[in-house]
């Protein structure tokens, strides 16, 4: 077996983890674009709602792999999402001169925070409904 050994500098071998950025823009544009296909399919009412994620997963075509690329695709942004707040903790990007730009990006992830919830809790089943209510009361103890 013939091993090629291909120059490779050492200053770049960690661009990979600045890929995380291009990562988070391609998995945003694919959780809008399934929450736009979903959203043609879903019935927001209390007594309708999880009745239409049935009739989303068993009649709509391909429903059920759209909706697991909705529900994984969150689960997967929100770990690019770490990873991408790592790096720059891991370079202080939180210090002079880039204190705007972290404060930004900390208003903008407790913004997706609450989207993510706010999309969880329209299932309107009794697991997203148990969520809902710990988390309602979470928000009742902060004085």
């Amino acid at each position: 077996m013939i091993r090629w050994r291909i120059p490779f500098p050492r200053s770049i071998a960690g661009v990979w983890l600045f890929a995380v950025g291009a990562i988070l823009l391609v998995m945003l544009g694919i959780q809008i674009l399934t929450g736009i296909v979903l959203a043609m399919f879903y019935v927001p009412t209390t007594s309708l709602a999880f009745d239409s994620i049935i009739h989303i997963m068993r009649a709509v075509s391909h429903g059920e792999l759209l909706r697991n690329m909705h529900a994984i695709g969150a689960s997967l942004f929100f770990f690019a999402c770490y990873l991408h707040i790592f790096r720059g903790m891991y370079y202080s990007v939180y210090r002079r001169p880039y204190v705007t730009m972290w404060i930004v990006s900390v208003t903008l992830y407790v913004l997706l925070m609450i989207t993510a919830f706010l999309g969880y809790s329209l299932i309107w089943g009794q697991k997203s409904y148990w969520a809902a209510t710990v988390i309602a009361s979470f928000a009742r103890a902060i004085p």
